[in-house]
């Protein structure tokens, strides 16, 4: 009878302040065990198999086994608020005698929005089917279905950029509402363009194509649809779609926020992402759902009537917020839109005046609009 053995390590170190009572329990049923270093972290390893265990619960004993495992530690990633961004699983498998299928390794490479991996007896399989096909491939699997986040958040954003496109349409302002869609057409394509070229990204060639052809096919149509409503300016509105179409070609707006550097965003807050994650709204970590938060805000803000965009430094004390003209003693930074007659509306908060104003003066752009707040340079 042949005996099998499994060893692996884990990286990096965990905080252990993140591996909560029920991780821990997980952890010794599937016989993973942890060294405390001396920076508060925990070393994590396995001396023997990892792939099946019991956990006791209310409802008595439940098996759990690695995929429960590479699930917890990407919660664990996820709630790290930055520390952790990544978690590598390498084991090594060895035999008592001499099998053919008792030894090899694997390794697994968990992050806040994916869990991969490989082993070397799946990697051996590949190769000796292309070598008898005739169909020599690419070192990686061809994927089966769309796994790419950017994909996901794209065609979500597209969705949602339509949504807003009706809410124009209703109040009037056509030429608004089919530059934002175009926009939102052109930012869709290039993000699949860029998924054709990606390694990190898995996509199925056919349905990326796809993908694609339908938002040209969109973006083509909408001419026509301003021919079907019987609009008076039909030239106008295609000057429009090319200076769409020339905006969405440059560089998008990036802000410059950054977790390490400058801590919890002031408006898209760690409790709302963790909210989004828990629904599986995204599957983006708390740095890249921020930016993508940002971005997307900029281009659903409605400027219907807005004559200028004020920025101003804010202090909240008792649940009450102020407009304060010391940057020193400002908390935060929120960019209002102003309207004759109506007043200042508050689009979005930031950490600080710089995040602000580059958020200003995008939203600016959009119209040519002017922006009011002291000092403006930074």
């Amino acid at each position: 009878m042949a005996d099998f053995y499994s060893e692996g390590v884990f990286q990096p170190s965990i905080p252990a302040d993140l591996i909560t009572y029920e991780a821990q329990t997980l952890f010794d049923a599937l016989n993973i065990c942890g060294l405390r270093q001396p920076d508060d972290t925990v070393r994590l390893f396995n001396e023997c198999s990892c792939t099946s265990g019991f956990v006791t619960t209310e409802e008595g004993q439940k098996e759990v086994g690695e995929e429960d495992l590479y699930r917890t530690l990407q919660d664990i990633i996820r709630v790290s608020n930055g520390r952790l961004t990544w978690i590598s699983h390498e084991q090594g498998h060895t035999c008592s005698k001499k099998r053919s299928e008792g030894f090899g390794g694997s390794a697994v490479f968990i992050t806040a929005d994916d869990i991969q991996y490989n082993g070397t007896s799946p990697w051996l399989e590949r190769r000796l089917q292309e070598f008898q096909s005739g169909d020599i491939g690419p070192d990686t699997e061809d994927p089966d279905v769309v796994t790419s986040s950017e994909v996901i958040e794209a065609v979500n954003d597209l969705i949602n950029a339509a949504k807003v496109v009706v809410k124009r349409w209703e109040s009037g302002n056509l030429a608004e509402a089919v530059t934002n869609l175009s926009m939102m057409i052109r930012w869709m394509e290039s993000i699949l363009k860029e998924a054709q070229h990606a390694p990190h990204v898995a996509l199925q060639p056919d349905v990326n194509q796809k993908l694609l052809e339908a938002c040209i096919q969109a973006r083509a149509a909408l001419p026509d649809a301003w021919a079907a409503v019987n609009c008076n300016v039909p030239e106008e509105v295609i000057d429009l779609l090319n200076e769409a179409i020339a905006l969405a070609a440059e560089e998008r707006f990036k802000t410059s926020w950054w977790l390490k550097t400058d801590g919890e965003h002031k408006y898209f807050t760690l409790d709302d992402w963790r909210n989004e994650a828990s629904q599986m709204n995204t599957l983006l970590g708390y740095q890249e759902w921020v930016i993508k938060e940002v971005e997307s805000l900029l281009s659903t803000i409605l400027l219907d009537g807005v004559d200028a965009i004020e920025v101003s430094g804010c202090i909240e004390e008792d649940g009450n917020v102020e407009v304060t003209l010391n940057d020193e003693e400002a908390s935060f930074f929120s960019v209002y839109t102003h309207r004759p007659n109506e007043g200042v509306e508050c689009q979005c908060d930031f950490n600080t005046r710089r995040q602000a104003i580059e958020f200003a003066k995008a939203l600016a752009a959009k119209r040519n609009l002017r922006i009011y707040g002291e000092p403006l340079q930074h």
